[in-house]
């Protein structure tokens, strides 16, 4: 495996909480003053109200108006830029961090958010400057550390990388996510037991890290403990598919216009099919086929994984020969095909899926990236549409971006 490949499999970037704004201003103030200032205050308390409620657009808006009526100010720029973040726009929330950083040269969350931006925009070296000024700021900071961490690996500097990580771990021993990260380099150098041990420690803190179990039992599986390999697959796929439905709940409740899942959190993991990796089909949807087919397919998701889309591939094709309708094999080899560089393959799996199953909006968006690939921008659209109309955010977002409707 390649160190981009390595780098593919540590989880991303662990977020701080963001810090409210405060600003006091004298009773005494003139009339006009008191005014344009009660003005100012209000813009800002809806941006944070939006912000808190994930509706980053109207956030913007919000900071927008603030920072026309009070210029100059460090943390509005730093919020709006952890708006931009979160709605990823990483060159823009760069624009904005740069901007605090040069008001406030010691405003350490803004220079931690602008190497996670880097990190994003495929800039490991200035995410790794970044967070070594977040470091100076604040020694014991431990989610620094850890971002510092992934972005060595990505470059391809192990050894520095895994030091960092067990630094972050050393400084919080109850930082789940630094278990886990370490867990997958120690997994890419084939120290196997020690993977295991900081797996079980990211389980113990985080009970419903899928993606914990998920590679803790690929590791049992290179091991030969085919029992323990089965079972923290089955455990990431129930894990998986209660979060779904939990973020399915969450939407329906959710008021019209307001997106679901509004707190400052990191990225998700294991990713969708919106990144180009497929997600798991859920325990409980064992397909016709028997567990033989579903073996298979958790085979191949797990190649998938590793950005290991060939052998991937040969695994997806023993599950769809044990059931041939299996409508997320196919989805996801189609995924596959379109890493390997083969979008007019993808889109032949991913008709196959729509068709075995009209309701998977992932397919239709995956869909969507190999037309574009292939310079037709009419049909990915359309594709992205009907994704859009199925509730797949990504696509919803994708769509407004663009100022099309669905």
């Amino acid at each position: 495996m390649n160190t981009e490949s390595k780098m593919n499999t540590i989880r991303q970037i662990s977020l701080l909480t963001a810090l409210f704004l405060c600003i006091t201003v004298p009773l005494s103030a003139a009339q006009k003053t008191g005014h344009v200032t009660m003005e100012a205050v209000s813009a800002l308390e809806h941006g944070r109200s939006y912000h808190n409620r994930g509706d980053y657009p109207q956030a913007i808006k919000a900071y927008d108006r603030f920072m026309e009526i009070v210029p100059g100010k460090a943390d509005a720029h730093y919020r709006r830029g952890l708006a931009y973040f979160h709605l990823g726009d990483f060159k823009r929330a760069v624009q904005d961090f740069d901007q605090a950083v040069e008001i406030n040269p010691r405003h350490v969350e803004a220079y931690h958010f602008k190497a996670a931006a880097f990190y994003h925009l495929g800039d490991p070296a200035e995410a790794i400057k970044n967070n070594d000024r977040a470091i100076r700021l604040r020694p014991v900071f431990p989610e620094a550390y850890n971002n510092r961490g992934a972005a060595r690996v990505k470059l391809g500097d192990l050894e520095r990388g895994l030091k960092d990580i067990s630094k972050a771990a050393e400084l919080d021993p109850a930082f789940a996510d630094a278990y886990y990260n370490r867990g997958r380099i120690h997994s890419d150098l084939g120290s196997y037991s020690q993977a295991i041990n900081d797996f079980n420690r990211a389980i113990a803190l985080n009970p419903k890290n899928a993606s914990a179990y998920h590679h803790r039992g690929i590791v049992y599986g290179l091991l030969g403990d085919r029992n323990k390999e089965r079972t923290d697959y089955d455990k990431a796929l129930e894990l998986n598919a209660g979060k779904k439905a939990q973020q399915e709940k969450e939407k329906q409740a959710m008021p019209a216009g307001v997106p679901a899942g509004g707190k400052l959190t990191g990225p998700s993991a294991p990713p969708t099919a919106a990144t180009g990796r497929p997600q798991p089909v859920a325990a409980e949807q064992t397909p016709a086929g028997g567990a033989a087919a579903i073996d298979w397919f958790k085979k191949g998701y797990a190649l998938s994984l590793s950005e290991k889309h060939r052998e991937a591939v040969a695994a997806y094709d023993k599950s769809i020969e044990m059931n041939p309708n299996f409508a997320e094999a196919y989805y996801v080899r189609g995924a596959a095909y379109y890493h390997l560089g083969d979008p007019k393959r993808a889109i032949q799996d991913l008709d196959k899926a729509i068709a075995l199953n009209t309701n998977i909006a992932d397919a239709y968006y995956s869909r969507g990236l190999a037309f574009n690939k292939l310079g037709k921008p009419d049909m990915a659209t359309e594709s992205y549409k009907k994704a859009a109309r199925l509730g797949l955010k990504t696509a919803q977002d994708h769509l407004k971006r663009q100022g099309i409707a669905w």
